[in-house]
């Protein structure tokens, strides 16, 4: 009976901590084609100067049940299939290069959280994972699509 209200804490606590682990998250539902903007605000390499990059993404098809988003980051485009999934429905993109430790490394994650078919609008969360606080960003164009609101 004790391993089993031990199992049920543990999990409990796994559960509640988990929204803990992000820096920043914001949510964008967005209709195909809508463009959302992301401006990311970084020291340079040498920490003197700021150095300012901007990230758009946008989906452009929606086929069972996967998302098509392009997404363009400091001038190189990419394209990731998203779709409802364990470890299929981020993407991730990092935003600062010059740590080798893995958990030193700050990133963003794209998921794909739902879609609505009669409105055509996906749901997509952005999540930032910045360990050091060194990188600001200003995120643009939030909740826009919902009827023309």
């Amino acid at each position: 009976m004790s391993r089993l209200l031990f199992s049920l804490l543990l999990l409990a606590t796994a559960l509640s901590g988990a929204d803990l682990f992000w820096d920043q998250v914001h949510t964008y539902r967005l209709k195909k084609d809508q463009t959302a903007k992301i401006t990311v605000i970084k020291p340079d390499l040498k920490g003197e100067r700021e150095k300012r990059s901007d990230l758009t993404f946008r989906w452009t098809l929606y086929r069972n049940g996967r998302l098509v988003l392009l997404m363009r980051y400091g001038g190189f485009p990419t394209q990731h299939i998203l779709e409802a999934g364990y470890k299929r429905d981020a993407a991730r993109l990092y935003l600062r290069d010059d740590y080798s430790r893995e958990d030193l490394r700050s990133y963003l994650l794209i998921r794909f959280q739902k879609f609505d078919p009669k409105r055509r609008i996906a749901t997509l969360d952005v999540m930032v994972k910045d360990p050091q606080k060194r990188v600001r960003m200003i995120f643009e164009n939030e909740k826009k699509a919902e009827g023309g609101k």
